[in-house]
């Protein structure tokens, strides 16, 4: 499993140009984070993140590491998977 995430994760950053993913990177990590009725600051508290990094994250201005879309989906309680749904 741990395999498929991190395969799935690497083609997501790896592959896919900030310009062709935008909002779509971001929009996943937003809906859950209002889904867990979180502030982007409790959120970046949470994960260890600045509020701004949530933020740029959510807007599709930064790239996401891997070891933030871990920290991101254990931080809303989800799986890293389930927060990268929706991005092919």
């Amino acid at each position: 499993m741990r395999a498929v995430l991190v395969a799935r994760a690497n083609k997501v950053a790896g592959l896919l140009a900030p310009s062709t993913c935008g909002d779509l990177r971001g929009e996943p990590a937003a809906r859950c984070r209002r889904n867990a009725g979180r502030s982007q600051e409790a959120l970046g508290f949470a994960a260890r993140l600045h509020r701004t990094e949530v933020s740029l994250l959510e807007r599709g201005e930064r790239d996401p590491r891997l070891s933030t879309i871990v920290r991101l989906a254990r931080a809303l309680g989800v799986t890293p998977a389930e927060l990268l749904d929706g991005i092919e």
